[in-house]
C-alpha cells in the first residue's frame, strides 16, 4: 500500500521522468517517460552464513499502470556479470497484484469541490476502507499518505500501528479457524454417537 502511494506519486513529478527518444520520429524530438517500475528485493538471513559467498537475491518485478492506477506483475530474468554466478539467476514471474488502494487523506482539496466528483471519490474512500480493513481493522486508509515523502521517516509510528493491526487481524482469523475446527470435530462426534444408537436400537428390535 505504501508502495502504491509512493509510485504513484513519482510516476507524477516530471522532475522524475526520463527522456526517450522516438525512433519513429523524423525530427529530433524526445518523449518524457515516467518512472513505473517497482521492484522488490530480498537477500537471504544472515543466519545462512555458510552461503555468505553466494550471491542470491529474490526479485519481484511490478509495472505501474497509471491510467487503472493500479501494478501488473511482469517476469524479471537477471543476468550476473560474474559468469561463475550465473547459475544463481534465473527468470520468474509474480502471482499476485498489488491491491490498488487511493492512499488519499479524507480531507484533501481534491475531494472537496463538491458535485458527483466528490460523491465519487467519497464512495471509493469508503471501498478503499473496507479492503484496508480486510487486513488491518481500525486502520484510517487516510494514513497511508502519511508512510510516502520526506515526511515518511517521522511517521514511523503509524506504520508500526498498521503492522500491528495486521497481526491482530491474523490472529482474529486464526482463532475463528480454530473454533470453527472444534465445532466441526465435535458435531461430528455428535453424529456418531447418534448413528450409533440408532444402530443399537435398530438391533435391539
Amino acid at each position: 500500500m505504501r508502495e502504491f502511494s509512493v509510485t504513484s506519486s513519482l510516476s507524477s513529478l516530471s522532475q522524475f521522468s526520463s527522456q526517450i527518444q522516438n525512433p519513429n520520429s523524423i525530427s529530433s524530438e524526445s518523449s518524457l517517460f515516467p518512472p513505473c517500475i517497482f521492484l522488490l528485493l530480498a537477500s537471504p538471513s544472515s543466519s545462512d552464513h555458510h552461503h555468505s559467498h553466494v550471491h542470491t537475491h529474490e526479485y519481484r518485478a511490478f509495472q505501474f499502470r497509471p491510467a487503472s492506477l493500479s501494478f501488473e506483475p511482469r517476469s524479471l530474468d537477471v543476468v550476473n556479470i560474474g559468469p561463475a554466478f550465473r547459475g544463481h539467476y534465473g527468470a520468474f514471474a509474480p502471482n499476485s497484484n498489488l491491491p490498488p488502494l487511493d492512499c488519499g487523506p479524507h480531507d484533501s482539496p481534491m475531494i472537496s469541490d463538491g458535485g458527483d466528483e466528490t460523491m465519487g471519490k467519497m464512495k471509493q474512500a469508503t471501498k478503499d476502507q473496507r479492503e484496508l480493513n480486510q487486513c488491518a481493522e481500525g486502520f484510517e486508509v487516510g494514513r497511508l499518505s502519511r508512510m510516502m515523502g520526506s515526511e515518511a521517516k517521522n511517521y514511523t509510528e503509524g506504520l508500526e500501528e498498521l503492522y500491528q493491526k495486521m497481526l491482530v487481524k491474523i490472529e482474529n482469523l486464526s482463532g475463528l479457524v480454530e473454533k470453527s475446527s472444534a465445532m466441526v470435530i465435535e458435531q461430528e462426534n455428535h453424529n456418531r454417537k447418534l448413528k450409533h444408537k440408532i444402530l443399537r436400537s435398530a438391533a435391539s428390535e
